[in-house]
């Protein structure tokens, strides 16, 4: 193998893939809940030489040699976490959401000790004690519900937990349009003795911006996933209070003060071996972006406003002069669809939909494969200029769309043309 070839010249079969997923990710509207887009800086320290290097352990308690450089990273990643969050400490390692939750499992309980969490059917993750899943495998689970009109009952909440005494209850969903009240929970874990934890993958970045309340400081343990509305890469992060962390030894007992030695030793070396460091540094470069979010003019931050079908759209800026989500329902709360699914339970005072809009903005000129510039820009597509190709009109781009699926071409399509739409209402409400 010639190491110093590009993708395109020593792989030309997985490089067009990425061209069309690229294409693919241009011309549609994503909404699915757990994607976002990376910026650059991002996806430099993905393809970085970091993925090169083994590092098991934690900074300065390494078992490779040649880590001084990794634990600068690790060290930057994890102190730009603590500041973001307001919390003592933070585990960087986990290489996405469900090893962390169950990372947090294995600090927290012992084989067989009961978790509650939200039920997979009306909202919940399967980490939280779903009956095929390892949660619901090696601990003992319970569930809970919400009312038929999709809002928790904190009371029914409550009555489980005491009658069942779970040692762990999750709170946090990937799938539930409401706001959760946290401190609601933590009054439920006190009255039992559980631990609280908070997943929060899907709302974390609506909690920085100051639009969702915070369980920082009020839950035991918060996990969230990188690469939602924190727009960073694939991963997780575990956040926690307590003294610092000793990984190389067992803590004196399993308490509330010794979480974060517990959580360091579930990571590693509990369930993982080393860290991807790439990863890590892709983390750190995406949360020194966030803290201008969390000191932004919070009343700008979300806003809603008319679509020409009636539809109402709900964003949040995400920071870099575009929306990073926004939520389309009609006054039942029925959504409709544009280039994904959307999975509403939303009202007209919703806060946040499980499904979200994700414009593909400008990072960088690229080149199609024939010469022309190719731009994220978005373009009216009734003007003959869609988002993708700068200089071509849509026949451009559809010679490598998906197979001329014509129903999923003309739904997306329709998708694009409310783009502008979308626009001008979010710069009306920055004016």
């Amino acid at each position: 193998m010639d190491f110093q070839k590009n993708l395109s010249e020593a792989d030309p079969e997985i490089s067009q893939a990425i061209e069309n997923e690229l294409e693919r990710q241009r011309d549609g509207l994503e909404m699915i809940p757990s994607e976002n887009y990376v910026s650059r800086a991002v996806l430099d320290a993905l393809g970085s030489i970091l993925t090169n290097k083994y590092s098991e352990g934690y900074p300065g308690k390494r078992y490779y040699g040649g880590n001084e450089f990794i634990d600068v990273v690790e060290n930057l990643a994890r102190e730009r976490a603590k500041k973001l969050f307001g919390v003592t400490h933070a585990n960087v390692q986990p290489y996405s959401g469900s090893p962390a939750n169950q990372a947090v499992c294995f600090a927290l309980l012992e084989p067989g000790e009961k978790l509650m969490g939200m039920h997979l059917l009306y909202g919940g993750h399967l980490t939280h004690g779903w009956s095929v899943n390892f949660s619901g495998k090696y601990y003992t689970p319970v569930s809970y519900k919400t009312k038929e009109d999709g809002w928790l009952d904190y009371d029914a909440i409550a009555e489980l937990a005491d009658k069942e005494k779970p040692k762990l209850i999750f709170c946090g969903a990937t799938a539930y349009a409401r706001e959760f009240d946290f401190q609601k929970f933590r009054k439920i874990a006190d009255s039992v003795g559980a631990y609280l934890v908070a997943d929060t993958s899907h709302i974390t970045g609506l909690i920085i911006a100051g639009v969702h309340q915070s369980p920082f400081g009020v839950a035991d343990v918060v996990m969230t996933t990188t690469h939602k509305t924190l727009r960073g890469p694939r991963g997780a992060l575990i956040a926690c209070n307590g003294e610092p962390s000793e990984p190389l030894k067992a803590p004196p007992e399993k308490s509330k003060k010794y979480l974060p030695t517990m959580i360091d030793r579930a990571v590693f070396p509990g369930l993982q071996g080393g860290p991807h460091n790439h990863q890590t540094a892709a983390r750190g470069s995406a949360q020194a972006g966030l803290q201008g979010i969390r000191n932004a003019n919070q009343e700008k931050l979300l806003y809603a406003c008319e679509m020409p079908d009636g539809l109402r759209v709900y964003a949040c800026d995400g920071g870099h002069g575009q929306p990073s989500r926004a939520y389309r329902h009609d006054e039942q709360g029925h959504c409709g669809k544009a280039g994904g699914r959307l999975a509403a339970r939303g009202g007209n005072n919703v806060q946040q939909e499980r499904d979200s809009f994700r414009h593909a903005q400008a990072l960088r000129p690229e080149r199609h494969s024939h010469g022309h510039a190719r731009s994220y820009e978005p373009r009216d597509e009734r003007a003959g200029n869609g988002v993708g190709c700068a200089v071509h009109t849509k026949d451009c781009r559809r010679e490598k769309r998906r197979g001329g699926n014509k129903e999923s071409q003309t739904r997306d399509s329709r998708a694009l043309q409310q783009i502008p739409d979308i626009l001008n209402c979010w710069k009306k409400n920055q004016g």
